[in-house]
């Protein structure tokens, strides 16, 4: 394009004006700086209550932004900027945010014998906030510096469940239902540029189950399940204005999910054969946030299949296959 440019302009001799639109992206530190810990009280032999904690400081510096070469050195060229200016339109910004909070866990577990245990569980999660790599000024002079950066998101959770083995450890059955409710969710929007927005509120409900059973000694089959219903409560607010996303599924949540496998494990000459065929299914879900039809991942399956085997003095040998039917998806 910087030939393509002087000869449009008929310069001689040439101007460069670079090839490169655009290049950017972050180069940061993050420091964690936390006091954590657990304590279990047994209030009888069978019923526990569990307390937990953790104190922290965050903190990230650094520089992010989208450089804008090309554009920079032409609008320079007719400024008559002298020598021609690669960060005129978009440069490196520097930035640095620190975030200082606690959160806190409560578990209560009931052992109503050695093959079966019901918890309940109530805890607090937090991740960081970060930086847009974006121009502080773009080429149509939008000021972007209120979303240079992006704050911290906050997730609550709340979960029941049961742990259970039966016929002396052969069969395990777990299950679990439970509901995230999510503050200034951290959103990727789509806006010409990749960006994190984290503003919007969100809930997940759902429930998963996950079970396994031993045919024999040497063969044992299981699978899982999970249902979510994920959608945002609130709409979000970007630079732009307010992005209609109360109600739209949060994106890449799809509602169900499941998976079936066969795992085996026998004496082959001096060593152990271990194998797995599994087959995962995943329902269609949305790509991004404002839940664009033109975006929605279709349902896919995946057929997959493992073979390793161990001589007795530590050679091994492995072989697999992922997707053996060959199946179209996008992920």
């Amino acid at each position: 394009i910087s030939e393509y440019t002087n000869l449009l302009l008929g310069l001689s001799p040439q101007v460069d004006f670079t090839d490169i639109l655009a290049e950017g992206g972050r180069d940061d530190t993050f420091e964690d700086l936390a006091l954590f810990g657990e304590l279990t009280y047994h209030v009888t032999d069978k019923l526990s209550v569990t307390g937990g904690a953790r104190v922290f400081r965050d903190k990230t510096k650094g520089t992010a932004g989208i450089p804008l070469p090309f554009a920079s050195r032409t609008t320079s060229y007719f400024y008559g900027i002298n020598p021609l200016d690669d960060y005129l339109l978009g440069g490196w910004e520097p930035y640095e945010r620190t975030s200082k909070d606690q959160i806190f866990k409560a578990n209560v577990a009931y052992d109503v014998s050695d093959d079966l245990l019901f918890y309940a569980t109530w805890a607090q999660g937090f991740r960081p906030g970060g930086a847009n790599a974006l121009p502080k000024i773009d080429p149509f002079g939008n000021d972007n510096s209120a979303i240079l950066t992006y704050d911290p998101d906050t997730a609550t959770n709340y979960e029941i469940g049961a742990k259970t083995t039966l016929f002396n450890g052969r069969l395990r059955f777990n299950a679990a239902a439970f509901r995230l409710d999510y503050t200034d969710l951290q959103v990727n929007e789509l806006a010409g540029l990749n960006l994190v927005a984290s503003n919007a509120q969100a809930e997940v409900e759902g429930f998963e189950i996950e079970t396994a059973l031993a045919l024999t000694s040497a063969i044992t089959i299981g699978g899982s399940y999970t249902n979510l219903d994920a959608r945002f409560t609130s709409d979000a607010i970007s630079a732009g204005g307010t992005l209609p996303y109360e109600g739209n599924a949060l994106p890449r949540s799809p509602e169900s999910q499941f998976t079936l496998y066969a795992d085996g494990e026998w004496r082959v000459g001096e060593g152990t054969l271990a194998t797995r065929v599994d087959y995962q299914w995943t329902d269609d879900y949305f790509f991004d946030p404002s839940n664009n039809p033109e975006v929605l991942i279709p349902s896919y399956g995946l057929l997959s299949a493992f073979a390793s085997w161990e001589s007795d003095n530590g050679f091994k040998v492995s072989i697999y296959g992922k997707n053996l039917t060959d199946e179209e998806y996008r992920n």
